[in-house]
């Protein structure tokens, strides 16, 4: 999968220098540059897919890592972070309840 990005990642980087060398109007250099950003993101893509390949194992072994990089947990009220407590109701413009006592 990696490779195949890789591969259509700078294909598409190749077509769009040469759509830019060879523009003739400002909305071809335009389409070039977006097509060359797409191609650096397809590598880039390729590359975070290697890492996640080197250090996880399918995709549970995704999800641990995010869990454990993000700190994140499925259970809100879990002990390891405490209970989730109720935010105060805010006080800006658009809370009704800000006006009802302005006289």
């Amino acid at each position: 999968m990696r490779a195949i990005l890789g591969i259509f990642g700078v294909i598409q980087i190749g077509g769009a220098i040469l759509i830019f060398l060879f523009a003739k109007s400002e909305i071809q250099e335009i389409l070039g540059s977006v097509s060359f950003g797409m191609g650096v993101m397809t590598v880039g893509l390729s590359g975070v897919i290697a890492l996640l390949e080197k250090q996880t194992v399918g995709l549970s072994g995704v999800i641990a890592l995010l869990e454990k990089q993000l700190a994140i947990s499925t259970d809100r009220g879990s002990l390891e972070r405490g209970e989730v407590k109720d935010l105060p109701p805010s006080r800006h413009s658009l809370d009704y309840s800000y006006f009802e006592h302005a006289d």
